[in-house]
């Protein structure tokens, strides 16, 4: 956290503003505002905004999507992910995306893995599953979802420290009910 809310800019923010979108090498954010905000999304760089909802070729063709965010990421808001899902949902007209998008919020794992929670399920270079199964590794979830057709609701995941927790699909969410598991949001 203090490396959050130290008051520097994380220097992925700092870089792309700098390079990309002001081409000035001298350039801080002193004097940041929301206009820079608009500036950079009516620029889009390389056409980098991923904020399509139209998933509807992908879905079509067979596509299987399977994210995951962890909650405590220092560099992109895991609400983004949230909003990307919701977004697809709405411009789809699907209330559910169970058919072919999947997304983890992970408690306590930071940008792609580290931190605090039990973010261990496969990714990185990370010794991280004594069980090669499914529903310990997402590479293996994503792989029995695209050839055998059975699309992850939860995958385990694994604190440094040994403690295993359940991660559920969103929109659900996983509770401690003297052991771990998945909840819809709306209970």
């Amino acid at each position: 956290t203090a490396s959050v809310l130290n008051g520097t800019v994380v220097s992925f923010s700092n870089d792309w503003f700098k390079y990309a979108i002001y081409n000035d090498t001298g350039y801080d954010f002193s004097n940041f505002s929301i206009q820079d905000i608009a500036l950079a999304d009516s620029m889009n760089p390389g056409g980098i905004s991923t904020f399509d909802g139209n998933f509807s070729e992908f879905r079509d063709r067979g596509g299987k999507f399977l994210t995951y965010h962890g909650r405590r990421d220092e560099l992109i808001p895991s609400g983004n992910s949230k909003r990307l899902y919701n977004l697809i949902s709405r411009t789809l007209r699907m209330p559910s995306l169970d058919s072919f998008y999947r997304l983890f919020l992970i408690p306590g794992m930071n940008h792609c893995t580290g931190g605090p929670g039990a973010g261990i399920f496969g990714q990185s270079t990370i010794a991280s599953n004594v069980v090669n199964a499914s529903a310990n590794n997402v590479l293996l979830a994503m792989v029995e979802w695209v050839e055998g057709g059975r699309a992850p609701d939860y995958v385990f995941g694994m604190s440094l420290e040994g403690e295993q927790r359940i991660h559920c699909r969103y929109p659900q969410r996983s509770v401690w009910s003297g052991e771990w598991i998945c909840q819809d949001d709306s209970v």
